[in-house]
């Protein structure tokens, strides 16, 4: 569709341009050079001007082919924007909305449901406690096992992290939820150092005017091989 629109035929004019350099050429010469003096190193740089006018060339061709494409690329996404971006309004609206009756409603069966829990635990206090009495008045071993056992439930019930499930089914969807802990930064000055990243950007701004001694970072210096 974009390649109708253009009237590029990418295909072709790609493997043109790409045929135009001979990488193995390059690439095997390269192997070959060997920097040990100054008239070596005047050579060298002769054939990396070369090769950095095949890699300006080779973009430049590139350049000529997306640019066109990206033109109409920016032209559909501007035209698409406004209403994906009113949809996604629309849409952020209603998930706010459900999703502040979904953590009600979760709260609302955990509740009921932890209170079932804590009446069945009182019921198995209570008969663990009839057992045990039992035991200790009669001596029966049995008796005395059956509270224990009721009692290892009761830890185990008592451990049991309570989660509701919210779900709804209708012809259009089935909605479920799933809960996530999110958060908001509000004093970025109280983060612990653990949570922040370095900013590279001011070390190499700070590097740049002079800074040599930064804790935790290792400034050296590297050779920048420019050729004209």
């Amino acid at each position: 569709m974009i390649q109708d629109i253009v009237k590029v035929d990418t295909d072709a004019e790609v493997n043109t341009a790409i045929q135009t350099i001979d990488l193995t050429f390059l690439s095997d010469t390269v192997q070959g050079i060997e920097v040990t003096d100054n008239e070596s190193f005047g050579n060298a740089g002769g054939f990396l001007k070369k090769i950095k006018f095949a890699i300006k060339e080779l973009d430049a061709k590139r350049k000529e082919l997306v640019d066109p494409l990206n033109q109409v690329v920016k032209k559909i996404n501007a035209a698409f924007k406004p209403k994906v971006d009113a949809l996604e309004s629309v849409q952020r609206a209603l998930e706010g909305k459900m999703g502040k009756w979904q953590i009600e409603e979760r709260n609302r069966k955990e509740k009921a449901a932890a209170e079932i829990r804590a009446k069945e635990l009182a019921e198995m206090e209570t008969r663990k406690n009839e057992y045990a009495d039992a035991a200790a008045v009669t001596g029966d071993e049995e008796l005395l096992k059956r509270a224990e056992i009721i009692e290892a439930k009761q830890t185990e019930e008592a451990a049991r992290e309570i989660k509701a499930k919210v779900t709804a089914r209708t012809e259009e969807a089935t909605t479920s939820t799933r809960f996530e802990w999110a958060f908001e930064i509000t004093a970025p000055e109280e983060i612990s150092r653990k949570y922040c990243s370095p900013d590279e950007k001011k070390i190499r701004a700070a590097v740049k005017d002079g800074a040599r001694d930064i804790a935790g970072v290792r400034i050296y210096e590297k050779a920048i091989t420019i050729t004209r």
